[in-house]
């Protein structure tokens, strides 16, 4: 199974950790319009006093994604069509078509 979550926030991360859970072996993607994997947005104040440091804000490892087999696609501009399933990605000025199964 194809699995494509849209957002890499803690919402997305937790829902990619369930579909995990259930299912060892399906295709996990995260696509987000943000430059980063998800991360803790509490923390940004404490970044910009400088009481945490970038990478410190992460809320998983690099490795945990990887041993995890979930790819991402970070600074993707989305289209989501709800009545067609399908989700519109721009990348590299070009849209690619992902025909999923919408879970509400």
């Amino acid at each position: 199974m194809n699995y494509v979550i849209i957002g890499a926030c803690a919402a997305g991360l937790s829902t990619a950790e369930a579909i995990r859970k259930a299912d060892a072996k399906g295709n996990i993607t995260m696509l987000t319009e943000e430059a980063y994997l998800p991360y803790s947005r509490p923390s940004i104040s404490y970044f910009l006093k400088g009481k945490v440091k970038e990478s410190d804000m992460a809320l998983r490892k690099p490795a945990f994604y990887k041993a995890n087999n979930i790819k991402s696609a970070k600074n993707h501009t989305l289209m989501i069509n709800f009545a067609l399933q399908q989700v519109q990605s721009l990348l590299f000025r070009q849209w690619k078509m992902l025909t999923v199964r919408i879970m509400q």
